[in-house]
């Protein structure tokens, strides 16, 4: 569930510049962020250097979750979603102006706040749960005596005569 979302950058990537036409050729730059989650940032660039054959790759940026990072990282590829990269949707490859990743943090930042409030409500909710079924689990092994108090099959709840 937690961990963290990064942004590497991929120096050996193609990325298209600009909007391609008809009447323009396309030009290329090298250089591509790939944006993701994992639990273990050192074997994740290792994976990636392998996976993109880019022995290259660095971590540009990192932000640690304890919020469920693979909702925060789709949250990320939405708001990023615009400098995606047409050509690969599958390697969440982006083409970011440099002013957009230095901010990565704190738009990471900004799009976790809401997801601890949800991740709030939702513990707020288990907990109600178990503590309705506690109370109820214990009702149903005791029984009320005289005085309207509950009273516990085997005694418990009673000082011990001596």
């Amino acid at each position: 569930m937690d961990g963290y979302v990064y942004l590497m950058w991929c120096p050996s990537i193609k990325a298209v510049v600009g909007e391609p036409r008809v009447s323009h050729p396309v030009t290329w730059k090298f250089g591509m962020y790939k944006l993701g989650h994992t639990d273990d940032l050192r074997r994740r660039i290792a994976q990636l250097r392998s996976e993109l054959k880019d022995p290259k790759i660095e971590c540009r940026a990192s932000y640690y979750t304890p919020c469920s990072r693979e909702i925060l990282e789709g949250l990320l590829l939405r708001h990023f979603n615009h400098f995606r990269a047409r050509w690969d949707l599958k390697n969440e490859l982006f083409n970011l102006p440099e002013k957009e990743a230095e901010g990565f943090e704190a738009v990471a930042k900004v799009i976790e706040r809401p997801l601890f409030a949800a991740e709030l409500f939702r513990l707020n909710a288990i907990l109600k749960k178990v503590k309705a079924e506690c109370q109820k689990a214990a009702r149903s092994e005791c029984k009320r005596g005289r005085s309207g108090r509950w009273r516990h099959p085997a005694g418990l709840n009673t000082v011990p005569s001596t």
